[in-house]
């Protein structure tokens, strides 16, 4: 079968691959649609994971199954990683702290012709029968936004650095908001939504900032422009071994948090899957361009440098 992958020396390309084995209790899909995360764009990210196959923001439809609770035929948009649901850190609420969370994995990715989900993988997976499948392969991340609004808190006024598809996603969760990336392009998308979009040169004092891009001068523009007993919610990690400097003399004065967004867990999924639902936020949102297999790694390159904001692969 064919699938998209990431090689060591950083190119994205289209190869081929034998079909995934149905697991005990698991499932097999085919995949429907499935988006690039902006995380696979991170180039040290996808270059320590090398080679691996893209994609994990994916809706399919079971073509084998030993699940009676996902038997074939049925729509399901699982998440890439799992909690066991029954451990301390799961009971706290904790699941991307869970020691099973990270080792479940869909087999071989989302960006393959068909993938398998291990029973364990089950634990958070949703049925999306009713749903569009563009729609049902953005609720893994809409609930890493679900999460990152959750930890923010909210307090107003509310700004997000970074108008890709999930800083999109923040401002979509965040009525009343303020957006601020240097793209044009991006801040027309926003616009055309119907939410406030500025370039970074405009930027006003804000209670709770969301910053999306991991990079120190997206921080900085937040951390510069909080208020009194403010939070700024880092989003995406910073590079490994960067030591990013933060001003914290005039911080610790004014009371400010920093807080953490890794992931999401199955409380998130089941809200992010009731957003889609109730038409807050879909594909009509965050998706500009759909492409083949054999289009994504063109895609991947204009999603890279800012040309598109956000691909979706679609099979069918």
């Amino acid at each position: 079968m064919k699938l998209i992958q990431v090689t060591q020396s950083g190119a994205i390309e289209l190869t081929e691959a034998p079909e995934p084995r149905l697991p005990t209790g698991g499932i097999v899909v085919e995949t429907l649609a499935c988006g690039l995360c902006s995380g696979e764009l991170m180039d040290w990210y996808m270059r320590s994971k090398a080679p691996h196959v893209l994609g994990h923001e994916v809706s399919g439809r079971v073509v084998e199954s030993d699940s009676p609770e996902f038997p074939v035929g049925a729509v399901v948009a699982p998440h890439h990683h799992a909690a066991c649901g029954e451990c301390e850190e799961c009971r706290a609420g904790r699941a991307v702290s869970c020691p099973e969370w990270r080792p479940i994995t869909l087999d071989p990715g989302g960006m393959a012709e068909r993938f398998a989900v291990s029973q364990a993988g089950l634990k958070d997976c949703q049925c999306c029968e009713d749903l569009d499948p563009h729609d049902a392969a953005l609720i893994e991340p809409l609930a890493c936004v679900v999460k990152s609004v959750e930890r923010g808190g909210q307090a107003g006024p509310v700004s997000v650095v970074g108008l890709g598809s999930l800083g999109i996603a923040h401002m979509l969760l965040s009525p009343g908001s303020v957006g601020y990336d240097l793209n044009p392009a991006r801040r027309a998308w926003a616009s055309n939504l119907g939410l406030e979009a500025r370039d970074p040169s405009r930027a006003a004092p804000a209670r709770t900032w969301y910053v999306c891009p991991g990079n120190p001068a997206a921080l900085d523009l937040a951390m510069t422009h909080l208020t009194h007993d403010a939070t700024a919610v880092l989003f995406a990690p910073m590079p490994p071994g960067e030591r990013t400097p933060v001003e914290l003399h005039a911080s610790y004065f004014r009371d400010v948090r920093i807080v953490t967004s890794y992931s999401c867990g199955p409380t998130h999924t089941a809200r992010a899957a009731s957003l889609i639902r109730a038409g807050t936020v879909g594909a009509r949102h965050l998706v500009s361009t759909y492409v083949t297999m054999s289009g994504l790694p063109a895609a991947y390159e204009d999603m890279s440098t800012g040309r598109i904001l956000k691909a979706m692969v679609v099979t069918h």
